[in-house]
């Protein structure tokens, strides 16, 4: 698998209906950023969007801890955008 292929199958991941494959996606994404961000520069406005419908507790109530909503994927977009805003005026 080429690295492009990589990289496609992993942003149509983050868009799967099922929260777990977004979430587990998350991880994969963060990795892919720390070695080369260019690739998802562009997703920003989507990592947003999945942030809002986090805090908006549109995921099941599985995801809930304590009633904060899904606290860890929270957290892993946050880093995430931190790292594709990093040195970025326009990501940031």
């Amino acid at each position: 698998v080429s690295k492009e292929e990589m990289v496609e199958k992993v942003r149509r991941s983050l868009c799967d209906r099922d929260p777990s494959v977004m979430g587990s996606t998350l991880n994969v994404i963060q990795a892919l950023c720390m070695a080369d961000s260019l690739p998802f520069k562009d997703l920003v406005p989507s990592l947003v969007s999945i942030l809002k419908q986090v805090c908006e507790h549109r995921l099941p109530s599985d995801f809930d801890y304590h009633r904060v909503p899904a606290p860890w994927i929270q957290m892993k977009i946050v880093r995430i955008l931190s790292i594709l805003g990093a040195g970025d005026a326009n990501s940031s």
